[in-house]
């Protein structure tokens, strides 16, 4: 018999890019992402619900926002109240969704089934690519945005967005990245709200002709900083490192997903191939170790074991999935690579995440390409705790002429039965059936 178990895959046919999941209370998943551009430049943000084994529940898509053309979501968190919070982009450009487009971070809080309540807008939209890479509920019911403020090769700024619970602005601060030495796209893809009540983020700059270090970002509760301090790892100049991703861990410290660059001009993506990092620092952001595994990296979790689960995917040629679980001192344990019969699976270029589950397993969301119908849609993948996508029981037909052995209770001591008690029959054959004489 093959079951769902811990372990399964669902596509969508829904023409969307899953992007953001999280495990809701229900135990079910809540996924954000966006729709396909089948050549139009009506892109919407996308959200869909399934219950515990990735069935739908519901969909939605939020669009028409003004003069909204194009849109992103890339992170969507269930709010106390039930409902969801996502954090996006918008774009007021006819063209499409680039580095060179202007755009707006974007906030939109739904009820329990994915319907608008609110949405806001924060950036002018005018000089700089604004975006909103991840949102949190915040211990006093309001939100912090993570997001970036994209002025080109010529640097920009990360930005921390502060919020009432109806989304309205109590404070925003910036921090630019050409003061700390990192120039070219800046990346701020996961922050988080610290034990202190504080904030932590990571940054990155990403373009050409720099050497780039990854920066940690400490503030108090109010984005004033703390701290800062710079990881630089061994790698090509002109690539630099990159970090994706960033949580606190148990012992007060950091675990950071990224990458470093390599130059090779036969690489499929980007001119380049990359070796996935995972990075481990302490409370005042100093290197206490680092681990190399392989291709993009993209998020990292401490797992309730002590160890860390990283999530990335390939690029040598196939950009498939994968997962990564270490112990706690980043020495693998398992990787895992994810793909399907007729689909390539894949997760979006920098942004995406991976959760570990109630039931000690671990859940991430992607895309799916149909490589017959050429057709994409969303992709999760809920895997067990050793990063299995299906269980697998062997169950022996019980044969026709076994004999009873004998009864017993649910403490192994032999009985003639009781009423309303469970017992145990055990046939000779091996198998056993448990049965209950029912007054």
């Amino acid at each position: 018999m093959i079951g769902f178990g811990q372990g399964w895959i669902q596509t969508y046919g829904t023409p969307a890019v899953g992007v953001s999941v999280q495990q809701t209370n229900d135990g079910g998943f809540i996924i954000d992402g966006h729709t396909v551009n089948n050549g139009t430049n009506s892109v919407e943000i996308y959200l869909m619900k399934t219950d515990s084994i990735g069935n739908m529940q519901w969909d939605n898509t939020f669009g028409g926002i003004g003069n909204f053309e194009v849109g992103f979501g890339h992170s969507v968190r269930q709010t106390n109240d039930g409902g969801y919070i996502i954090s996006g982009q918008r774009s007021l450009q006819s063209g499409g969704l680039n580095f060179s487009d202007s755009s707006e971070v974007l906030l939109i809080k739904t009820d329990n089934l994915g319907i608008q309540q609110w949405q806001r807008f924060y950036g002018v939209g005018v000089v700089t690519n604004d975006l909103g890479s991840s949102v949190q509920q915040t211990t006093d019911g309001g939100y912090i945005i993570y997001a970036i403020k994209d002025a080109g090769e010529g640097g920009g700024y990360l930005w921390l967005i502060k919020t009432n619970s109806a989304g309205v602005l109590l404070w925003e601060k910036t921090y630019d990245m050409l003061n700390f030495g990192i120039a070219g796209h800046p990346f701020a893809s996961f922050g988080e709200q610290t034990t202190d009540g504080g904030y932590i983020l990571v940054g990155s700059g990403w373009g050409s002709g720099f050497t780039r270090p990854i920066k940690l970002i400490k503030t108090n509760s109010q984005g004033d900083t703390s701290w800062t301090q710079n990881i630089s790892l061994p790698t090509n100049v002109g690539l630099g490192n990159h970090g994706i991703s960033i949580r606190q861990t148990n012992n007060g410290g950091y675990v950071i997903a990224g990458f470093n660059g390599t130059l090779d001009t036969t690489a499929i993506a980007q001119g380049f191939l990359t070796d996935g990092l995972l990075i481990k620092a302490d409370n005042t952001g100093s290197l206490v170790w680092d681990k190399t595994i392989g291709h993009l990296g993209y998020d990292a979790h401490q797992t309730t074991d002590g160890g860390y689960i990283w999530m990335g995917r390939d690029q040598d040629t196939t950009e498939h999935i994968m997962l990564h679980k270490t112990d706690a001192n980043g020495n693998t344990i398992w990787t895992k690579t994810y793909t399907g019969s007729g689909n390539v699976y894949y997760n979006n270029f920098f942004i995406g995440n991976v959760e570990q589950t109630t039931d000690g397993g671990y859940i991430t969301a992607g895309f799916h390409h149909d490589t017959i119908n050429n057709a994409n849609g969303v992709l999760l993948i809920k895997t067990d705790g050793n990063g299995n996508v299906t269980s697998t029981f062997n169950i022996t037909r019980p044969s026709s002429d076994r004999k009873l052995e004998k009864i017993v209770d649910i403490l192994g001591r032999e009985t003639k039965g009781k009423k309303n008690k469970p017992l145990f029959y055990i046939f000779d054959d091996g198998t056993v059936e448990k049965r209950i004489i029912i007054e």
